[in-house]
Order: structure tokens, then C-alpha cells, then sequence
């Protein structure tokens, strides 16, 4: 007799396992189990398809009106952390697959900054040394010193 946990298939008894919420069957078919089979099934049969679909006119509107519907959703979802450059607890919306780290833009850069991420290695165009500086700063001279120099070339050419 089945019960709630067991599905007949094809022939076959499945029961549902509680740890995996996997139907498994109490006997080889046509020796393997059925989960092969259905595995296989997935990679020759479904998996082709579904790159089709996706591809269709309807796909593309079923995904941007399930995006829609996902984005409305996380902009009502609020999560709380604690930033990773100050320390102060905080609140911001929900993302997919990713938490926020820190309390502002401020914070992120900042915390960028003391993990020198954001340092790259340039060469002064006044004396020819090389130099760490931040990839987002507009400097080509390793120094004042060497940015006066460089300037005074510039106004009065060579020198």
C-alpha cells in the first residue's frame, strides 16, 4: 500500500527521501537506479530545449516579466548587516545572490583604500621612477617636487 511519501511510476515504487527531498527507488531499472536515467534524460532531452526556449520571442518575455516581478519583490526586502569598514550596523534593500557590505559608497572606497585595491604601479614622467598610486587619481609624477619640474618643462619646453 502506498503512502504519502510513496509515488508509483512506470511500474515502480519510489519513496521520498527526507534528508534530500529525492524520490528514490527501491530497485535497480534496467540496472541503474532511476535518478541516472532521469539525469540523463535532463542533459540529451531538457536542457537542449530550454536553451531553445530561451532563445524564443517568448522566453525573453517570460524573463523580463519575471525580472520585473524579482526586482519589485527585492526592493521591499530589507536586510540588516554591519559595515566592514566602520563597523556601524545598517540597512539596505536586498540583492540577488550577494549581501551588502558596507553602510555607503563612502565606506566602500574607503575600505578599498586600506586593502590598496585600488593601487596600481605607474612610471613618473619627470624622472622615470616607478610608483604606487590609486587607479583612479590623475597623477603622473611620483611627487610634488617632480609635478613643479614638469610643469615648468611644460610651460617652457625642454630644459
Amino acid at each position: 500500500m502506498l503512502n504519502e511519501r510513496t509515488v508509483c511510476y512506470q511500474g515502480y515504487s519510489f519513496v521520498k527521501d527526507d534528508k534530500t527531498g529525492y524520490y528514490l527507488s527501491s530497485r535497480p531499472i534496467n540496472g541503474k537506479r532511476v535518478r541516472d536515467a532521469l539525469r540523463r534524460n535532463m542533459i540529451e532531452n531538457a536542457l537542449p530545449a530550454a536553451i531553445e526556449w530561451h532563445k524564443t520571442e517568448a522566453g525573453s518575455r517570460w524573463h523580463s516579466k519575471h525580472a520585473k516581478k524579482v526586482y519589485e519583490l527585492l526592493k521591499t526586502i530589507k536586510t540588516t548587516g554591519i559595515c566592514e569598514n566602520c563597523g556601524k550596523e545598517y540597512e539596505k534593500y536586498a540583492m540577488l545572490g550577494r549581501r551588502p557590505h558596507f553602510c555607503s559608497n563612502k565606506c566602500k572606497s574607503a575600505w578599498r583604500r586600506k586593502q590598496g585595491l585600488n593601487l596600481e604601479e605607474r612610471v613618473c614622467v619627470y624622472c622615470g621612477a616607478k610608483f604606487l598610486t590609486d587607479k583612479y587619481k590623475n597623477v603622473s609624477c611620483c611627487s610634488r617636487a617632480c609635478a613643479a619640474k614638469q610643469r615648468w618643462v611644460d610651460r617652457n619646453g625642454s630644459g
